[in-house]
């Protein structure tokens, strides 16, 4: 869900206006978080080439492949989309499906 991601880069950003120089965004972990995402963002700006990001922080059931939305069109990949480059997304912040990707 693009919202999740764009709220926890929201949160790191209002954390180092708060707490500037804490060491907790200099982390390995975090770092390869953020990676992931835009890992991830980048991948889904051509959502039909299935392409999906790997790391150890990326830890799922569907590893090694792209994974499907249960409740969407075409076996839960979603509507036919054209690379357009936005980032494509699966649900709203409401959790309600997209229709158009």
């Amino acid at each position: 869900e693009l919202d999740s991601a764009c709220y926890y880069m929201r949160m790191l950003y209002f954390f180092h206006k708060a707490v500037p120089g804490n060491g907790v965004l200099r982390l390995d972990s975090v770092r390869e978080a953020v990676e992931i995402m835009v890992d991830l963002w980048t991948a889904e700006q051509d959502h039909e080439g299935d392409a999906y990001p790997e790391g150890p922080l990326f830890d799922c059931k569907n590893c090694g492949k792209p994974y499907r939305y249960p409740g969407l069109p075409r076996n839960g990949k979603g509507s036919e989309t054209a690379r357009t480059g936005m980032t494509w997304t699966g649900f709203r912040p409401s959790d309600d499906e997209c229709k158009y990707g």
